[in-house]
């Protein structure tokens, strides 16, 4: 009479096994360290290996089309943000004023704009991570590569043009310059071997600069920078786009 029984909820619940894939998917994220993770788990699929311990608490669910309002209340109960990432992100630059700057190519007034690249990762730190201009938008549409390609340089360090940036910190770099004397010719910092320096840029408009910043472990990060210059540098904008 028992077995019975069982075989009749056996047939109404039956439990089945899920993808091997998962377990190793979960292992994966496990060894990364993902601090924020959200479990969900159909109803009926049996837990076996490290879905016994990580999905012990899981939210449950019947039905496939269930699962984006599941996710889309998660998050929002979570307060979770879409601009966050575990890899390198960088902020919005900022004129830090006027300076005379030396390096190998000589020395120059310029007023310099910063950017600051941040680690979001708590576990591993971004080794030897450069910075470069690759492309430069016209004001007339036309993409062209920059003249200057190489590494820029870091701030507040001398002539370094890589950096390491600890797990939850983050770093600063010479995004460009204008000359104090002529607002419109626009420069950069870079290891370039070649004095004096001469401007990538050296007329009024409107701008797009592409960025790119290469470091170990980490994806390619790239990034624009849309430069309205004006000639006067109390009304020139730099802002990320």
């Amino acid at each position: 009479m028992t077995e019975r029984i069982l075989a009749f909820f056996s047939k109404r619940n039956p439990i089945y096994r899920g993808s091997l894939f998962t377990n190793q998917e979960l292992a994966i994220a496990y060894n990364l360290q993902f601090e924020e993770v959200l479990y969900i788990q159909q109803e009926y699929v049996k837990l076996e290996g490290i879905g016994k311990y990580l999905l012990s608490n899981a939210i449950r669910f019947r039905s496939k089309t269930d699962v984006p309002d599941i996710i889309e209340n998660e998050i929002t109960q979570r307060g979770w943000s879409s601009t966050y990432s575990r890899h390198l992100v960088v902020s919005n630059p900022n004129n830090t004023g006027a300076w005379q700057y030396t390096d190998h190519t000589g020395t120059y007034q310029h007023y310099i704009w910063h950017l600051t690249v941040e680690n979001l990762r708590y576990d591993v730190a971004a080794f030897d991570t450069v910075v470069r201009l690759d492309k430069i938008t016209l004001p007339n549409g036309n993409k062209v590569v920059s003249r200057d390609r190489n590494f820029l340089k870091w701030a507040g360090k001398i002539r370094a043009y890589s950096a390491t940036i600890l797990p939850r910190d983050g770093g600063i770099f010479d995004l460009f310059a204008l000359d104090q004397t002529n607002n419109s010719q626009v420069y950069l910092h870079s290891e370039e071997d070649r004095p004096p320096r001469q401007s990538i840029i050296n007329s009024t408009g409107n701008y797009i600069l592409h960025y790119q910043i290469f470091s170990k472990g980490f994806p390619l990060l790239e990034f624009n920078i849309e430069l309205k210059l004006t000639g006067n540098v109390n009304t020139t904008q730099a802002i990320l786009i």
